[in-house]
């Protein structure tokens, strides 16, 4: 034994468990075992277990103060004198050496840091968070060949450690060997119990971290969704948005930085995720839409949302997707038939769509005037611009009356009848005063086709006041001198 140390006490001791596991800092755990030995009346096994944590770590002035208390108590003072005040003098304390260097990294003094940890083991070598962070140290510093001699040995020491393990697999990382690395993690995801505790926080955003370099974003939001729920730090929760969001997963991706935003609404990353993921409108509207049909499967409005969406993205093979998945009665719906028809139509297989748009058109109900609209888009689209008039007429109703009849109005301009199809646009501006289009198409059929110079003046007055611009129509009003 170091003279540093204890003398020799030949005490007859009782019956003592078996010591703790070696762990990253035994001294630690033998303190802890001491203490509860001594609390439980076991002032033997205690004196034992704090002892050897002296041995390892000599510098820890709680462990040698808990060791006089006990010696004392059981008659030998002289000998904690000598604990308390060894004769050799003080010995510097490794935990303390530890929280010091972490304090210089916190601050940006690398060289000092190194200089603390290796200082706490050079007392204390059997500290492994000391080796851990020196490692961690030297890993940022890409001093690869360095790391990986405290590391090897310490993981093969420690296989079960999650803080060595996910060390080692950050090595491997950066030694470019991925599968590796990645291999560890699962292994230790695989053995290790959920609630253990924060370690598995970081393994598991460094097993995101792998899965992204791998090109897999969904086995990267696999892999850090199980941590929804835990307490964590609010930049973890930030990162593992990012993994959401990377992954499709839009609506968790803001439920979480609403959580962030919660706790510190000032959080600048947060705030500049959270405003990007609000622009991404037809991400968001496209999540909203398939959570809400993950939910409710049966209910024709929630496919109905989902499908529109689809279609106004023109993905019309997933709009017909959507609705072959869904039960019989909810594609038996008559939003749903019509929804179908639309997209039928918008593929080009027209003749499926008329059929089911002709069965509407024919059925009492709400869908009625919609199907007839659709019919229209239909028929007009094969060419067909009689049948699809009077689809049009049919559909003129309620919310469907401006576009009805400006449909209609280009319709009965196709087949000759230009008073007929201006009438249809009055209709339709009347109905929705902003309607800029129709206002425009008035303007050139009076100016062009009925020769209606104070009507087309009145429409295209209406034209320009929203925004409209056309440089020949401006000049011809006189709007540029």
């Amino acid at each position: 034994m170091h003279a540093l140390l204890l003398p020799l006490i030949v005490l007859v001791l009782q019956a003592i468990d078996p010591a703790p596991p070696l762990g990253l800092d035994p001294a630690a755990d033998l303190f802890l075992a001491g203490r509860s030995a001594y609390a439980a009346g076991n002032s033997d096994q205690a004196t034992s277990l704090l002892r050897r944590a002296i041995e390892m770590d000599p510098g820890e002035t709680e462990v040698r103060r808990l060791l006089a208390q006990v010696m004392t108590e059981q008659g030998h003072a002289v000998d904690a004198l000598l604990v308390l005040d060894p004769e050799l003098g003080p010995v510097p304390s490794s935990w303390s050496a530890l929280q010091l260097g972490q304090t210089y990294v916190e601050a940006g003094n690398l060289a000092q840091a190194e200089l603390a940890f290796q200082g706490a083991l050079a007392h204390y070598p059997k500290f492994g968070r000391a080796k851990l962070a020196l490692a961690d140290l030297m890993l940022a510093q890409e001093r690869l060949v360095e790391a990986e001699s405290l590391l090897l040995p310490l993981h093969e020491r420690e296989p079960e450690e999650l803080l060595v393990t996910l060390a080692v697999s950050r090595l491997d990382e950066a030694l470019g060997d991925l599968e590796e690395a990645r291999r560890l993690l699962v292994h230790a995801l695989e053995s290790e119990d959920e609630a253990s505790g924060e370690q598995l926080v970081s393994l598991r955003l460094q097993l995101a971290h792998l899965e992204q370099l791998r090109g897999d974003e969904n086995a990267a939001w696999l892999a850090v969704e199980p941590l929804i729920g835990r307490a964590m730090e609010v930049d973890d929760l930030v990162r593992i948005s990012r993994f959401a969001s990377d992954a499709g997963f839009v609506v968790e991706a803001i439920g979480i930085l609403g959580a962030v935003l919660l706790q510190v609404p000032t959080h600048a990353v947060a705030l500049g995720d959270f405003a990007s993921l609000l622009t991404q409108s037809e991400e968001l509207e496209g999540a909203l839409a398939r959570r809400r049909l993950e939910s409710a499967p049966d209910d024709p409005a929630s496919l109905e949302l989902a499908v529109a969406h689809e279609l106004s993205y023109g993905r019309f093979d997933q709009a017909l997707e959507l609705i072959g998945r869904a039960p019989e009665a909810v594609r038996q719906d008559a939003r749903i038939r019509l929804k179908t028809a639309s997209a039928l139509r918008q593929k080009g297989q027209v003749g499926q769509a008329r059929v089911l748009l002709t069965a509407l058109v024919g059925e009492a109900g709400g869908s009625a005037a919609e199907a007839s609209y659709e019919l229209g888009l239909l028929e007009f689209g094969q060419g067909e611009f009689a049948q699809a008039e009077i689809a049009f007429r049919s559909a003129a109703i309620g919310e469907l009356i401006a576009d009805a009849q400006f449909s209609r109005a280009l319709c009965l301009n196709r087949l000759g009848n230009s008073a007929d199809a201006a009438e249809a646009l009055e209709v339709a501006v009347k109905e929705r005063p902003e309607f800029r289009e129709a206002w425009l198409q008035l303007g050139l059929l009076a100016r062009y086709t009925l020769g209606d110079r104070e009507r087309a003046r009145a429409a295209l007055t209406h034209y320009f006041a929203l925004g409209g611009d056309d440089a020949e129509l401006r000049e011809w009003m006189g709007l540029d001198s």
